[in-house]
């Protein structure tokens, strides 16, 4: 691949899938885990973006940030915003959970870009189960869109990792998007 983007953009695109709301005008990401809310906001400084911190509340542990492109408020007849011009050159604004993908720039990069990507989308998303007598380990990552699974199950294989993707079902979840049944995968 060709590099289109660095390495900190690679990882700031997967906190952005992970666990980022890129829906509506203000972007957000939260997390409760402080190594990867450091590592995220060492990503902002690196390229030059600014943050707000919400601290926990009420009935969660996790902190949210929020992201802003410069140190003023940035006005709506100035254009887009250069966060919200990268938001959307990456295909990721105005999307949810169930719409979000891999971006084109990830998929192009190098392997080292891939690894960047993955690794931050991995700590938002992923896990790792122990050996059990039962079980061999494993790493698993967990997403409802599915189009975004089989992406990233390509670029694992990219990187020579074999990867299934499964569908996982809860009957008893309402969701407004998948009525019936909510699927993850």
């Amino acid at each position: 691949g060709a590099d289109t983007i660095t390495d900190t953009e690679a990882r700031l695109l997967g906190y952005l899938i992970g666990d980022g709301c890129t829906k509506y005008r203000s972007v957000t990401f939260t997390n409760a885990d402080p190594a990867v809310l450091a590592d995220f906001t060492r990503c902002l400084k690196e390229l030059g973006w600014f943050h707000r911190v919400r601290p926990p509340s009420g009935h969660t542990k996790a902190t949210a940030i929020i992201l802003r492109a410069g140190e003023v408020r940035w006005a709506k007849a100035d254009g887009p915003s250069p966060l919200m011009a990268w938001i959307t050159k990456h295909g990721l604004a105005g999307k949810s959970s169930y719409t979000k993908l891999v971006p084109e720039a990830v998929y192009r990069g190098s392997d080292a870009i891939v690894a960047a990507f993955l690794g931050a989308y991995w700590s938002c998303d992923g896990g790792v189960l122990g050996r059990t007598e039962k079980r061999r380990p494993r790493a698993y990552a967990e997403t409802v869109s599915k189009p975004l699974a089989l992406g990233m199950q390509a670029l694992l294989l990219r990187l020579g990792i074999s990867s299934a993707v499964c569908e996982k079902r809860n009957g008893n979840v309402v969701s407004t998007v998948q009525p019936d049944v909510y699927r993850s995968y």
